[in-house]
């Protein structure tokens, strides 16, 4: 492994993460803006703050987002209204399921930079 693979493969997971962040963040406020009691979906958001505070490697962490979105799509159609304590259950779950898969993968890229060799990007 080279030191600029090692970098670019560092950027790509990192852009990744963002992406996923993103994701979580969008979905969190449709699901906000939507009609009736919001329990599944709190349930849903804290099961994937588990399940991405749980992993060890990217394939993991893809599984949980993976598993987040079909349970969003699943009741997405039901009009699903959070109370404000909802809500902020699941703004609190979401952001903590970012923070567990940045570290994860700020990690995975400082382990590969470093066993390639190249100089630790800081981000």
């Amino acid at each position: 492994m080279t030191k600029e693979w090692a970098w670019r493969a560092s950027r790509i997971r990192l852009r990744a993460m963002k992406r996923l962040f993103i994701a979580t963040a969008l979905v969190s406020f449709f699901v906000i803006a939507c009609g009736k009691d919001a329990k599944p979906l709190v349930d849903a958001a804290e099961a994937y703050e588990k399940d991405t505070c749980a992993c060890k490697d990217a394939d993991c962490l893809k599984k949980a987002a993976d598993t987040y979105k079909a349970a969003t799509d699943k009741l997405a159609g039901e009009k699903l209204t959070p109370s404000e304590e909802q809500a902020e259950k699941i703004g609190a779950a979401s952001t903590k399921a970012a923070e567990c898969a940045t570290a994860l993968t700020t990690k995975m890229a400082t382990d590969a930079a470093a066993a390639a060799g190249a100089a630790v990007p800081t981000p």
